[in-house]
């Protein structure tokens, strides 16, 4: 039930942020710049596992943060932090931080993008720090944002993770990969 209040605001804003453009494009005859790259991009990202999706259960949602700098229009940096599993009232919270390179195209107001990094695993139980076994992992994302506005993008993307790339690829199949991919939606302030 969360999750399809988590869809149904994004879908809002999207649509919101859709207005604004047309109003301001149409009232004073300004368009945002869509060719020009973002030097600092802050986010937010909800995954769920496919696997969820396909079988219809929204509650296993992984909502997280992003930072994202840019050294060159086509390339970047990217950190995120996103929570696996999380409970307030025992204070038990599952965290993947994430560090990638990331590759993107940008095609005007679309903007397709690909990334390869390492995410390492971090609990938190009642103020204890421990590392999750294993503790790094091998994440592959891809993606594409569409620009709405110039400061503005929301996208989707799929992310892969694996402890054990030689084994992941030594022994791939689609259900493989099904079993390791979470996709998501984000929305990204551009700087």
């Amino acid at each position: 039930m969360y999750m399809k209040r988590i869809v149904l605001v994004l879908v809002l804003l999207l649509a919101g942020t859709s207005l604004i453009m047309a109003t301001d494009t149409l009232t004073y005859g300004m368009q945002p710049s869509r060719n020009e790259s973002s030097i600092f991009d802050l986010g937010i990202v909800t995954m769920v596992p496919y696997r969820d999706i396909s079988s219809g259960e929204f509650s296993n949602y992984m909502p997280g943060v992003r930072m994202q700098f840019n050294i060159r229009p086509w390339f970047g940096l990217v950190t995120d932090i996103q929570a696996r599993s999380f409970d307030f009232d025992t204070q038990y919270f599952r965290l993947i931080a994430t560090l990638s390179p990331v590759v993107r195209a940008i095609l005007g107001p679309v903007e397709p993008y690909l990334g390869i990094g390492t995410s390492y695993g971090i609990i938190l139980d009642a103020g204890t720090i421990t590392s999750m076994a294993p503790a790094f992992r091998l994440n592959v994302r891809s993606g594409i944002n569409f620009k709405i506005l110039k400061w503005l993008s929301v996208g989707a993307e799929g992310n892969v993770w694996t402890s054990d790339p030689v084994d992941f690829i030594k022994n791939f199949t689609g259900d493989l990969l099904l079993d390791h991919l979470d996709v998501g939606v984000n929305v990204t302030f551009r700087f």
